[in-house]
C-alpha cells in the first residue's frame, strides 16, 4: 500500500516537472522570437546608412546578400513556427501541429543549425584576426555592442539551448538533407555574386582582395565549411527516425 502511494506521488511529481519544462520551453521560444524582432526593428529604425562611403552604400542596397541576414531570417522563421506550434491545441489541430513539428525539425537540422555555427565561427574568427576584414570601425560606431552580439553571438546560444531543451530527429536521410542544404547555399552564392558581378558590390571588406573568379573559390570553400557543420550535427547531435529499407532475401 505504501509502495503504491509512493509511486503515485512520484508520478505526480514527474508530471509537474514535465509541465514546468513545457512552459519554460514555450517561454524560451517566445523570448527568443521577441529578441530577434527587437534586433531587426533597431536595425531598420535606428541605424542610418546614408553615407558616401562605398561600404555603407552596399550595406543599404544589398542587405539581402549578407549571410548573417540570411541566417537571422531563417532563425526568425524557425522560432515563429515554434511559437505557433506551442499555441496549437494538441487535440483539435493534430494534423497542423504534426506538420509544423516535421517542418521545424527539417528547418532546424538542415538549415538553422549549420548556418548558425558557420555564421558565428566565421565572424568571430575573422574579427579576432583583423576586425576590419569583417566589421569595419565605421560600422562599429553605428552598431552598439549588444546588437553585434545579438546577430553574431546570441544566435548560437539560443541554438544550443534549443538542442538541449527540444531534442529532435532528422525527418529525411542525411544525403537528402545535404542536397537541400546545397541548394540553399547555391541560392545564396548566386545572390551574393549577382551583387558583385552586376553592381561591383563588395559586401565584406576582405572580398576586395579577390577577383570575382577567386571569390567563387572562396565561396566554395566556405560552403564546404558549412556542410561540415551539417554532417557533424546529423551524426552526433540529432537522432534519426528514418527507417532503413528492408532488403529482399536472395
Amino acid at each position: 500500500m505504501k509502495m503504491s502511494v509512493a509511486r503515485q506521488q512520484f508520478g505526480k511529481l514527474e508530471l509537474q516537472w514535465a509541465y514546468i519544462l513545457i512552459m519554460f520551453v514555450k517561454l524560451f521560444h517566445a523570448a527568443t522570437l521577441l529578441h530577434h524582432l527587437v534586433v531587426v526593428g533597431f536595425c531598420l529604425l535606428f541605424i542610418p546608412l546614408d553615407n558616401d562611403n562605398q561600404f555603407f552604400w552596399d550595406a543599404k542596397h544589398f542587405y539581402g546578400c549578407y549571410f548573417t541576414n540570411w541566417n537571422f531570417a531563417f532563425q526568425i522563421l524557425y522560432f515563429t513556427m515554434c511559437v505557433v506550434a506551442d499555441m496549437l491545441d494538441e487535440k483539435s489541430k493534430v494534423n497542423l501541429k504534426s506538420w509544423l513539428e516535421d517542418a521545424k525539425n527539417f528547418l532546424f537540422t538542415v538549415i538553422v543549425f549549420p548556418y548558425t555555427w558557420f555564421s558565428v565561427t566565421c565572424f568571430w574568427t575573422m574579427y579576432h584576426v583583423d576586425e576590419e576584414l569583417i566589421f569595419p570601425q565605421a560600422l562599429q560606431d553605428l552598431c552598439p555592442p549588444w546588437l553585434n552580439h545579438g546577430v553574431h553571438t546570441n544566435i548560437l546560444v539560443v541554438v544550443l539551448l534549443e538542442v538541449v531543451l527540444s531534442p529532435r530527429h532528422l525527418v529525411m536521410s542525411r544525403m537528402k538533407g545535404a542536397v537541400v542544404l546545397t541548394i540553399s547555399l547555391v541560392a545564396y552564392d548566386v545572390t551574393y555574386l549577382s551583387g558583385n558581378i552586376l553592381y561591383g558590390a563588395y559586401l565584406y571588406p576582405f572580398c576586395t582582395w579577390f577577383y570575382t573568379s577567386e571569390i567563387v573559390m572562396v565561396l566554395i570553400g566556405l560552403n564546404i565549411w558549412i556542410m561540415c557543420f551539417y554532417i557533424l550535427g546529423a551524426k552526433f547531435v540529432f537522432t534519426s527516425n528514418i527507417k532503413p529499407q528492408k532488403t529482399r532475401a536472395l
